[in-house]
């Protein structure tokens, strides 16, 4: 097996999976993975996987929506998560973590793709992609957010 098959792999979430279920997946390298289902997964969705060429382990790249149309919610109540709730969905595996070198100091973000999957995949590309090099950032306000443009 060629060395770029085995740094990622892709499979379709099964029926009957739910939020929190841990799924054993076997990884080209003959690895068994256990997966804990992230919130934001459905079954249908594919969901890719990528290993770290530094630690050797697999973890979470993207995911992709199936097309099959889901449940709508009952309600359209918003739910604020407890700093409880966000604490442990930040300690999660897939939780990305990225640091921005500025000139004042470095910036540390943690990316979370279960609570915006699309923006998360989306910003993790940009970073990969290098387009936050030489991007001036006009305000931060620690904990809270950052406000940048193209230079």
């Amino acid at each position: 097996m060629a060395a770029e098959e085995a740094e990622t792999f892709s499979f379709e979430v099964p029926e009957g999976v739910t939020p929190g279920t841990t799924m054993k997946v076997v990884a080209p390298d003959g690895v068994q993975l256990h997966i804990p289902t992230p919130g934001n997964v459905k079954p249908g969705d594919q969901m890719a996987l990528q290993k770290n060429p530094e630690t050797g382990k697999w973890g979470i790249k993207h995911i992709i929506r199936s097309e099959k149309p889901g449940k709508t919610p009952a309600t359209t109540e918003l739910k604020t998560k407890t700093a409880e709730e966000i604490a442990m969905d930040l300690s999660q595996a897939h939780v990305c973590k990225a640091t921005l070198q500025t000139t004042k100091g470095a910036i540390n973000i943690r990316i979370c793709p279960m609570w915006a999957p699309k923006g998360a995949q989306r910003f993790l590309q940009l970073i990969t992609d290098k387009y936050y090099t030489d991007l001036a950032i006009y305000r931060a306000v620690p904990g809270f957010l950052i406000q940048f443009g193209v230079t």
